[in-house]
C-alpha cells in the first residue's frame, strides 16, 4: 500500500523562481541546482504547485519583514489562503 500523497500549493514572491521552475532551462546558480531539479520532478509529479503572489499581498511578510502598519493590515486582508485553487 502506497503512502498518501497531499498535493500542496505554495505561494512565492519570486517571480524568476517561478519563470525557471516552469521554462525548464537551468540556473545559473550552481547551488540551487539540486532543489530546481526536485522541485521540477514534484511539479511534473502534480504533487506541488508554485503561485506567484506580489509581496505586498504575501500573508508571511508581516511575520519576517519590517513593514508599515497599513501593509500589515493589507496582507491580512488580502489573504492568498482562501484564493489558492484546490
Amino acid at each position: 500500500m502506497g503512502a498518501k500523497v497531499i498535493k500542496t500549493t505554495t505561494l512565492r514572491d519570486n517571480l524568476s523562481l517561478r519563470r525557471i521552475l516552469y521554462s525548464g532551462k537551468a540556473t545559473k546558480e550552481l547551488r540551487l541546482r539540486r532543489e530546481i531539479a526536485t522541485a521540477r520532478d514534484l511539479l511534473t509529479m502534480d504533487q506541488i504547485r508554485v503561485r506567484y503572489v506580489p509581496s505586498e499581498q504575501m500573508l508571511a511578510d508581516p511575520m519576517t519583514k519590517a513593514m508599515t502598519a497599513t501593509n500589515l493590515l493589507n496582507a491580512g486582508r488580502m489573504n492568498n489562503l482562501d484564493r489558492v485553487d484546490h
